[in-house]
């Protein structure tokens, strides 16, 4: 069944002129597109008991060149001239090849890509300032208590899970462009005011969290559904890699930035409430100039008149190849979820002595980890597939299980760098998948569903991890976690396998399968009498 498509067609001609089907082009098999050239070159140079060979190899490799694009594949006749030393030929038309594609080659070729990567870099680069601002000033206005902070981190969640579940349209109703201006202009103006209302009541920080954690529900969504429309075709996970990965390292220099603002205003004397409200204020800065960047892309979508604001989850859920995505991210983000509560807890279980610096130090290990990974991705071929989804599951559960079977401190953090590896390569997969899933009119909702859903199930899922650490210790929830991940990885790989035969390529097995449908329609009529 592989090869026999490759015997059958090795006489069609790519201008369609040749027989048993008259196929055309690519529809034509690859692996008897390959056929055609080798047999050709073999019969006119080959030589015959009953004669001469008729032409020298080179003869041969020219007699062949003269009829590329006409009867054969142009870029199989360039494999054999490069064979024989010879220049590709020079073509107006030909079909396109496969080429690695590089992330200086991305942002070189998409000038709007870039302009929007820069926004994304410098929000990401801000964002932890507001982060430690506000954690930094609710802990030290209510005398160092814990549960203000956490009422903080549920204002945040509350915040994206409401606005991305009930309001997920907007980033496709709506121009996204003006949409992006308009919403980091408002982050930089709630950044501006913050420090002034948090003179008056420490509080008033907590509903500014739950705003900007709705505005950045929309954004996010919005920055990720516009991202296809600036790159090629091809080059959409690529994209999406380069995008985590700089995220990852400007999210790093920003908490390391607002540390060293922090130090370096304690060490001038600077009261605490002016140093938060320095970095509150620079945070600001940095929505101020991402507007700016937005506002010079032309287009970023957007603007489907027809489309509700409303129901963008019910809309996402109705799309078949979403479907599948929109559950592996749910399952994934409760099951890593599971170790943000047990990282801190192994830490101190690792070095009793020195819990906070081995905790510190394992969160840098982290980030290190899913930088790696952020690049890894960007070289895969296949970056917006379940299998590439899967393996970084499967890499993430292997090794937060090896983290159990060892209490030494240097193999911990061995697997933990390893296993944080795998996670963007499964989230930019997944990421990349949806939106390759999605359409130009709906991007928008399938990104938003996907952050609800993702940031409902993290929840879930931390709150399930404490409770498993606290009664059953760390390892037991990096044991539980790691068995969940192993089994969904295994799950992804299975569900992604390809089942397009490459020695065929993909629009030959349409064009049977179209084939076959209408036979089969044919077939289904009743006889005439």
């Amino acid at each position: 069944t592989e090869v026999a498509p490759l015997v059958r067609h090795h006489h069609e001609r790519w201008d369609g002129s040749g027989y048993p089907a008259g196929l055309k082009g690519d529809v034509i098999p690859f692996g008897a597109r390959i056929l055609s050239v080798a047999d050709s070159f073999d019969t006119i140079t080959g030589t015959r008991l009953y004669r001469r060979s008729l032409m020298t190899p080179i003869e041969g490799v020219e007699d062949i060149s003269r009829r590329a694009g006409h009867w054969y594949d142009p870029n199989v006749v360039d494999a054999l001239r490069s064979l024989h030393g010879m220049d590709a030929l020079d073509l107006p038309e030909r079909p396109s090849l496969p080429r690695r594609v590089t992330a200086w080659r991305v942002l070189r070729a998409n000038p709007a890509f870039t302009r929007l990567l820069s926004a994304i870099g410098v929000s990401a680069l801000g964002d932890p300032l507001t982060q430690v601002a506000a954690l930094v000033s609710i802990y030290a206005s209510t005398n160092q208590d814990p549960r203000a902070v956490a009422v903080a981190f549920i204002a945040q969640a509350l915040g994206t899970i409401v606005m991305s579940g009930a309001l997920g349209g907007i980033a496709d109703r709506f121009s996204r462009r003006r949409l992006l201006v308009t919403l980091e202009l408002l982050r930089a103006g709630l950044l501006f005011t913050t420090p002034v209302l948090a003179m008056f009541s420490v509080w008033a920080i907590i509903p500014i969290l739950f705003l900007l954690a709705a505005v950045n529900a929309v954004v996010q969504p919005a920055r990720q559904a516009a991202i296809p429309g600036l790159v090629a075709r091809g080059q959409v996970g690529k994209a999406n890699a380069i995008v985590a990965a700089t995220s990852t390292a400007c999210g790093a220099i920003g908490f390391g930035l607002a540390g060293a603002v922090l130090a370096t205003a304690a060490t001038y004397g600077i009261p605490k409430p002016a140093q938060t409200s320095l970095l509150f204020v620079a945070d600001g800065l940095t929505f101020a100039i991402a507007a700016l960047l937005v506002l010079g892309i032309a287009n970023l979508g957007g603007g489907a008149i027809a489309m509700r604001v409303t129901g963008s989850l019910r809309r996402a859920w109705r799309i078949d190849a979403v479907r599948p995505h929109l559950v592996v991210s749910a399952m994934a983000a409760f099951l890593i979820a599971i170790s943000f509560p047990a990282l801190l807890a192994l830490a101190y279980k690792l070095n009793t002595g020195q819990g906070a610096p081995t905790y510190s130090a394992l969160e840098v290990i982290v980030s290190i980890g899913v930088f790696v990974g952020s690049v890894a991705v960007g070289r895969s071929q296949a970056i917006g597939t379940m299998r590439t989804a899967g393996a970084g599951l499967l890499m993430t559960g292997l090794f937060s299980l090896a983290m159990t079977l060892s209490g030494e401190i240097q193999i911990v953090a061995a697997a933990l760098l390893i296993a944080s590896i795998g996670n963007p390569i499964y989230t930019v997969a997944n990421q990349t998948a949806l939106v390759e899933a999605a359409d130009a009119s709906n991007r928008g909702s399938v990104m938003a569903s996907r952050f609800s859903l993702v940031m409902a199930a993290g929840i879930a899922g931390t709150a399930t991890g404490g409770f498993i650490t606290q009664a059953y210790g760390p390892l037991a929830a990096y044991g539980v976690l790691a068995v969940g991940l192993i089994l969904l990885g295994l799950f992804a790989l299975a569900a992604g396998r390809r089942i397009t035969n490459p020695l065929h390529g993909k629009e030959y097995e349409e064009a049977v399968q179209i084939a076959a449908a209408a036979q089969a329609q044919v077939e289904a009529l009743p006889a005439p009498r």
